[in-house]
């Protein structure tokens, strides 16, 4: 059962002997007296004694040992204004900071993995935080009722992505805060390469989100992903991504025209009322010489990828002006917009000097 200490001991001549390996106490550092539990060379902090005030910062040993956790419920309902988790703590237990009401500023350092349900439920004054990039696991309802947060600080959209949320109040970005990247807000999110799924909730109702661009790499983006992002007027989604999920992108109030390719499996309802644009990831692109030569006439792009260093053909009496589709004409940055195979035309000028 959760929030209970789980130690044993006999007493013995005054002297208290753990049955099962755990042992509690207590320590006084900086005027606040933390309560803490050691098991495996580890400890967990329980609480401390008297009300939490102020600034709290987390210590990173006891007793010479690390402190690797803060247990389940440990300053619940404190008067907490900031607080900073970092040194050796993994893990932060369900309702750790549950109603803490006056907590406006939360800084949790590199190490921490795991954040449990609930921790930071109902600290409605919570207006900053930052989560490092070795958090793997967010809970049930960790910011559930935390609805006045401005920023919320990141160090590396990779690791993000691949964020397990419980559900979508466990995105601390869920209320509509701005998400920083190593200092600079988010207009612009460029998902690196190498990304294969975007995590379900992860930049759920990001309001700093303007624009979008996903790499080639990408397999899948979860449900609910982005939902809410009203500042997306447009989406690209690459060629390679096979599934979208459940309202991935509803709630997109300004998303006007979504590109999504053929054979991706789409949520009916991540998309309603936008213009839907099908498109063929990979195009073949053949060369109509029109009367030149040239030993390759056909090659493969991506849609939406430049068509690169294009083969200048060769024609006796004449000089090549060029690549055309459409009477416009197609230069190497030139970028594929055609949505299915398609013909490209030389297009030539006499040679009057010869």
């Amino acid at each position: 059962m959760k929030g209970i200490q789980k130690y044993i001991t006999y007493v013995v001549a005054g002297i208290f002997i753990p049955l099962i390996g755990l042992f509690a106490g207590t320590m006084t550092e900086n005027g606040v007296t933390w309560r803490y539990q050691i098991s495996n060379n580890a400890v967990e902090i329980t609480g401390v004694d008297g009300s939490a005030l102020g600034a709290l910062i987390i210590p990173s040993t006891i007793e010479g040992l690390p402190v690797a956790s803060i247990g389940d419920s440990a300053f619940m309902g404190s008067m907490l204004t900031s607080v900073e988790i970092g040194g050796n703590v993994t893990s932060i237990g369900d309702y750790a900071f549950w109603a803490c009401s006056s907590l406006t500023n939360v800084t949790i350092l590199d190490g921490v993995t795991s954040i449990g349900d609930c921790a930071f439920q109902y600290c409605e004054k919570l207006t900053s935080i930052a989560i490092p990039s070795s958090v793997t696991s967010i809970g049930d309802a960790a910011f559930f009722g935390s609805g006045s947060r401005e920023k919320v600080h990141i160090c590396d959209i990779t690791k993000w992505c691949n964020i397990y949320f419980g559900d979508s109040y466990s995105n601390p970005i869920h209320y509509g805060s701005d998400l920083y990247l190593n200092g600079e807000k988010i207009v612009d999110l460029v998902i690196p390469n190498g990304v294969t799924n975007i995590a379900p909730y992860a930049f759920y109702s990001c309001k700093s989100i303007a624009s979008i661009t996903m790499p080639d790499s990408l397999i899948s983006v979860g449900e609910d992903a982005f939902y809410d992002c009203s500042g997306i007027t447009s989406i690209m989604i690459p060629g390679n991504v096979t599934v979208i999920g459940d309202n991935a992108f509803s709630g997109c109030s300004s998303l006007n025209i979504v590109y999504i390719p053929t054979g991706c499996t789409v949520d009916k309802f991540s998309f309603v009322g936008k213009h839907i644009v099908r498109y063929k990831p990979r195009i073949f692109v053949s060369l109509d010489t029109n009367g030149g030569c040239l030993e390759q006439t056909i090659f493969e792009r991506q849609f939406h990828s430049v068509y690169g260093t294009m083969p200048i053909p060769s024609r006796i009496g004449f000089v090549f002006n060029g690549w055309y589709f459409n009477g416009e004409r197609v230069s190497d940055e030139t970028k594929v917009e055609a949505l299915d195979d398609h013909i490209l035309i030389a297009q030539w000028t006499p040679n009057r000097y010869q």
